[in-house]
């Protein structure tokens, strides 16, 4: 409630780190920066395929150190380092992949990847500020009346509404609308299943333990965490309209592993039966990408490890 925000926690990040030898592994700027200029050692986590100015705030600095998303994004940032005056030597900022959760890794090696015989499984997400509303439930219509009428092939739900009421309510809407129950969580075999709680820590321990491991298929905007998680997690990605320049980076990387590929919310009936049809490898773009996203370079999938190796060479 207390903005700027660096003044509600300077004095108790000061308090819970005072006794701290070791480097500290940060994931926001702003905590990294006010703990440097402290004269603490930090491992500042560039998580996105995106350079903020704010991550130079400080620099030159022998206190910081950076992980970044991959060796595109290092050069962005020596580069945006350059073109601010900021001295930053290139040891100084190192390539260890996106900070993914080890939990979301394991979900890769339990995972039925789907080949046509069983229902498939899709996961639909929004962020943690609730963006994107609009475009869901425009969604949500348009694959009622498709459901109803028996247009597509069985699919089976798993829709995250984090802390937001509003969105919970819309899913509901959507089961009542389908005559699809909305079944208890720990349900595996449902058609449809919600995750929400008051607490974001509790709805996020959801989403790691209920629709990492069951997802083939993501519907999401290309949120860092949602994007690089759910295809380190062995699923596609459907990606809803992105919501800044970060965001555009990030749906760019997927897109280009074949993981992920822009979904046409107006027509969503006749784009997911294009991802149904076989194409000429034999295989659907369902398939396809779920495959890829099963094999997707060590870069995505060892992001904590190399972290932890940046910290302890600090």
């Amino acid at each position: 409630s207390k903005l700027p925000i660096s003044g509600a926690i300077t004095s108790p990040l000061l308090y819970l780190t005072g006794k701290t030898k070791k480097p500290i592994i940060s994931l926001h700027y702003e905590a990294g920066n006010i703990l440097a200029k402290e004269g603490k050692k930090v491992v500042q986590v560039v998580t996105d395929p995106h350079v903020r100015p704010q991550y130079l705030d400080i620099m030159p600095s022998k206190n910081l150190k950076f992980c970044v998303f991959d060796q595109k994004t290092k050069e962005d940032f020596l580069k945006i380092a350059k073109e601010l005056d900021k001295d930053v030597k290139s040891e100084q900022v190192v390539v260890t992949g996106p900070p993914v959760d080890p939990r979301i890794i394991d979900a890769r090696r339990i995972k039925d990847e789907w080949d046509g015989q069983r229902p498939l499984r899709i996961g639909i997400t929004t962020g943690g500020l609730g963006t994107n509303k609009a475009e869901i439930n425009k969604l949500l219509d348009k694959l009622s009346e498709a459901i109803l009428a028996k247009k597509l092939p069985e699919i089976q739900f798993i829709l995250y509404a984090g802390t937001h009421e509003d969105f919970r309510e819309m899913y509901f809407e959507f089961a009542k609308k389908t005559n699809l129950e909305v079944s208890n969580i720990e349900n595996g075999s449902a058609k449809l299943r919600v995750i929400y709680s008051e607490s974001l820590v509790d709805a996020n321990e959801l989403l790691i333990e209920y629709l990492f491991p069951f997802a083939d298929c993501i519907i999401t905007k290309p949120s860092g965490d949602m994007a690089y998680e759910g295809a380190a997690s062995g699923a596609s990605l459907l990606f809803l309209k992105p919501w800044g320049e970060w965001e555009e980076n990030i749906r760019e990387r997927f897109i280009n592993l074949g993981v992920g590929r822009n979904f046409v919310v107006k027509d969503p009936i006749g784009e997911l039966a294009k991802l149904f049809d076989v194409g000429k490898s034999g295989k659907s773009w369902f398939e396809d990408s779920q495959e890829k996203a099963l094999n997707l370079p060590r870069l995505f999938l060892d992001g904590p490890k190399k972290i932890i190796e940046a910290a302890g060479k600090f």
